[in-house]
């Protein structure tokens, strides 16, 4: 899918004959040369200008004036229209409680990654990603010097654009804030890097940066496709983003070389037509499966849970048989508590699970894995992270 926006962004625009005779052959020149695409699902006026309105609204002293003269096709993100005919923006005239437009998610808070109360409610998310490193090798491009290959060494941190500088400072001032968010992130979530040799550890952040970014994207993507059978009835999930321009750290899934990270092996898995997924909840030590499908019939298929120990012996293995609704999930499993969903007599840190879906659609066999591997337990609280296969 594709969301296709016009070019205004982040700003506020003039209205003047001077600048609409200017844009009025652009936009027609634009949509005509892309219309006929069937991967776009949506036109937006721009980007993320709403939000950028109703702040001059409320604090710029001749703010109601941008705020009348701004009726037009909805950015992203918008909360939607009050009224088509005519044609008035919803802005800030909503009712607590209900859903309205589309929405992103950009939370940098790793410890709340896979928490689903933390993730948007809505029709449709139009952006959402966490960043992370390229490759050792993609590196390897543009790196000259030894000490050049250190997670935060000078090189590297002035390729680091996020947060932005907001001036010509160079390098950028708030790269450590980017760089911080990751290096939290892994040492949240997964074995902290380190060996006695730097180009070796260097390329274990790099690699678990990637993990990182492919597990909490998967995540938000299952939870907003299962969006698809609750009330707000969401129908599209559009991951920031695709491909690098240049080698440095970014929400890309493909590195500047062409070469994969690992989120776009994730997506790949996730985004398949019938998909299965365990949605755990850590504050009451819930697990629940479903099988997720995005098909326009309904969709008969089977699936499997299985429990190994870090041998790769099986241990316990459950089968489901399953009929998903046009464009819904189905609930496989269900349960609560650990002693309720592990293995009799296994403890959380010594088991993984694999789950796999097989379905027929459109009179082909496809399949999808998830594989659940760490529960991770402290003193407080109980976590478990996702990695897609």
């Amino acid at each position: 899918m594709a969301w296709s926006e016009l070019i205004f962004s982040d700003a506020l625009y003039p209205i003047n004959d001077f600048l609409l005779e200017n844009l009025e052959p652009e936009v027609r020149q634009n949509v005509r040369r892309v219309n006929r695409h069937p991967s776009v699902v949506q036109w937006a006026g721009g980007n993320e200008i709403e939000g950028i309105v109703i702040w001059t609204d409320q604090w710029v002293e001749n703010g109601k004036h941008f705020l009348d003269e701004l009726p037009y096709t909805d950015c992203s993100t918008t909360k939607g229209v009050l009224s088509l005919d005519p044609y008035i923006l919803r802005f800030s005239n909503g009712t607590p409680g209900e859903i309205y437009g589309n929405s992103e998610r950009y939370n940098y808070d790793a410890s709340v990654a896979f928490d689903y109360s933390s993730y948007p409610v809505s029709r449709f998310v139009n952006e959402f990603g966490f960043h992370s490193m390229p490759s050792f090798y993609t590196w390897e491009e543009v790196l000259l010097s030894a000490e050049d290959f250190s997670f935060n060494s000078t090189v590297v941190m002035s390729r680091e654009h996020h947060p932005p500088a907001a001036s010509l400072a160079f390098p950028n001032p708030n790269a450590a804030e980017g760089q911080s968010e990751m290096t939290v992130a892994v040492e949240l979530w997964l074995p902290t890097p380190g060996t006695t040799d730097t180009n070796q550890t260097f390329a274990q952040w790099c690699w678990s940066t990637q993990v990182f970014q492919s597990m909490t994207i998967v995540s938000e993507v299952a939870w907003y496709r299962h969006g698809a059978g609750q009330s707000e009835n969401n129908l599209g999930a559009l991951v920031w983003q695709l491909n690098d321009i240049w080698q440095a750290p970014s929400w890309a899934s493909i590195e500047h070389s062409g070469r994969w990270k690992v989120l776009h092996y994730g997506l790949t898995e996730i985004f398949a037509p019938v998909t299965i997924y365990p949605f755990w909840t850590a504050s009451n030590e819930t697990l629940q499966i479903l099988a997720i499908s995005d098909r326009w019939e309904d969709v008969n298929g089977s699936a499997q849970a299985t429990w190994y120990d870090w041998m790769g012996r099986s241990l316990k293995t459950t089968s489901f048989d399953f009929t998903v609704p046009t464009l819904n999930n189905s609930l496989l499993y269900e349960a609560q508590g650990l002693n309720n969903i592990l293995p009799n007599g296994r403890d959380a840190a010594d088991v993984f699970l694999h789950l796999n879906v097989t379905a027929n659609v459109d009179g082909k066999k496809v399949t999808s894995e998830q594989f659940v591997g760490g529960f991770i337990i402290d003193e407080d609280k109980l976590e478990l992270n996702h990695l897609s296969a």
